[in-house]
């Protein structure tokens, strides 16, 4: 009798594990939506690694950095942290396939706005927008 719970317990425990096994699957990404979705999450990655770099630099130097001075001292971080994600950072302004950089530091060097535009996509435009805060916009056009 011992024998028999044990193994009705075992396979209801099987069935149930079963049961609850595909919530927790992962979703692979598929369709147009999911890869606007990973494209614009490459781009906040991009940005916060700039806006990091940015820190860096005014905290070294006592200013923010124009781009080629920006790569120049702080180019190893910026290129290992896109390394890391599968990208090869390009000369301004398409630093990215298909991704426009707009950088610019106020004269005196102590604040930056920066501008990363989807140009690729021209049907669902996007960009995602910083400054010296370090705040993050994501940015589309009003309909």
């Amino acid at each position: 009798m011992r024998k028999y719970r044990v193994l009705l317990t075992t396979v209801l425990l099987v069935l149930l594990l079963g049961v609850l096994v595909p919530q927790f699957a992962q979703n692979v990404p598929t369709g147009p939506e999911e890869a606007g979705r990973q494209r614009r999450a490459t781009a906040l990655g991009l940005v916060r690694t700039i806006n990091t770099a940015e820190v860096v630099e005014a905290t070294t130097y006592g200013s923010f950095a124009q781009w080629e001075t920006l790569i120049a001292h702080q180019g190893e971080y910026i290129n290992k942290c896109t390394r890391e994600n599968g990208m090869r950072l390009g000369p301004m302004p398409e630093i990215l396939p298909g991704w426009s950089l707009r950088l610019n530091v106020r004269g005196d060097g102590q604040a930056f706005d920066l501008m990363l535009e989807d140009v690729a996509n021209k049907q669902v435009p996007y960009a995602a927008y910083s400054n010296e805060t370090g705040v993050i916009w994501n940015a589309a056009p009003t309909q």
